[in-house]
């Protein structure tokens, strides 16, 4: 089952096309780490994450998973190299160019969907003549604008992150942990919980899968108080979300929100949706991104105080064509 309706699906194999055109490509192969919540799999099958897909120019997609998913009904369980060549040679693509989503990773850590070693091994061994093709900034230009139904995931998302953010801060330290994740499962969503301690408080990072459509919210518990520290976070975190633009460049975002910041000060900047870019302590992944409506991302900052204490205020951006809103 998916909440997208046939248009959405429509929609983006019509960008995975485009994309295809684009980079004289014959096929797409998305892979999907098993068990995980999103992936560039799903964005083609419509979930549920943790598929090999082949998805060609012309012809019927294919993938290579133990359960069905939404949008492709040709589903196979073996996800080995030997049943991915076998599906390439079934396509008549053992001679064409195919781009993969799986061989760069997911900045910054190499956590993200990348095709395990030995199954690239073997299937680069089996399909000699085959010409495959890094195209994950190409994807991510894509796709990261999001539709009207993602975008209404997002904001049912947005809601439920503010639900956690509540229960968070009305539970008692030792349950806080166990208080927002109740809150994400009570609505029907797939949280993640960090807490992190800075002298006598609690930075809180809160994911939220909803939809695959993944918002992000940070907070310091307990708040500080605003008579000895103002709300400093709070408005440099909105300063920094001006420099968001629809056409700027995302380092160049970066940099200016950064340099706005005093120095007991640093932002964070990821790019979600899929997850993509990364601006942190001067590192910047995917400076050239083109930042265009529909985009999110993930906008934090946090202002170190004495005695190893801090203040983390963030949440999610949606750039719209005539501004950029807070989501979280």
């Amino acid at each position: 089952m998916t909440m997208y309706s046939v248009a959405e699906r429509d929609r983006r194999w019509a960008l995975a096309c485009e994309l295809m055109d684009a980079e004289n490509l014959h096929a797409l192969l998305a892979y999907g780490v098993p068990g995980a919540v999103a992936g560039p799999d799903d964005y083609l099958s419509g979930g549920p994450s943790g598929a090999i897909v082949l998805f060609p120019r012309h012809g019927r997609p294919l993938a290579l998973t133990d359960r069905p998913t939404a949008w492709i009904q040709d589903s196979r369980p073996d996800r080995c190299a030997y049943a991915l060549a076998a599906a390439l040679k079934e396509h008549h693509l053992s001679r064409s160019a195919i781009g993969v989503l799986g061989l760069e990773p997911y900045p910054p850590a190499h956590d993200g969907h990348l095709l395990p070693y030995t199954l690239w091994a073997a299937l680069l061994e089996l399909m000699p003549q085959t010409a495959f093709v890094p195209v994950w900034p190409q994807f991510v230009q894509r796709a990261m604008p999001q539709s009207t139904e993602e975008i209404k995931a997002l904001t049912e998302g947005a809601g439920i992150s503010s639900a956690m953010a509540a229960a968070l801060l009305a539970a008692a330290p030792a349950e806080a942990y166990a208080a927002a994740m109740h809150a994400a499962h009570l609505r029907g969503a797939i949280p993640e919980v960090q807490l992190t301690r800075r002298g006598s408080v609690l930075l809180a990072e809160l994911t939220c899968w909803y939809g695959y459509r993944e918002t992000c919210r940070t907070l310091t518990l307990p708040a500080p108080d605003p008579r000895r520290h103002p709300d400093l976070a709070r408005e440099h975190y909105q300063s920094a979300l001006r420099a968001l633009r629809p056409g700027s460049r995302f380092g160049q975002a970066y940099d200016t929100a950064h340099a706005g910041l005093p120095g007991n000060a640093h932002a964070r900047l990821r790019g979600l949706n899929p997850r993509s870019l990364h601006a942190e302590a001067g590192q910047t992944i995917g400076y050239d991104m083109l930042i265009t409506p529909g985009m999110t991302f993930a906008l934090d900052v946090t202002c170190d105080l004495p005695h190893g204490e801090a203040v983390t205020y963030g949440g999610t951006a949606l750039v719209t064509a005539h501004e950029t809103i807070s989501l979280t």
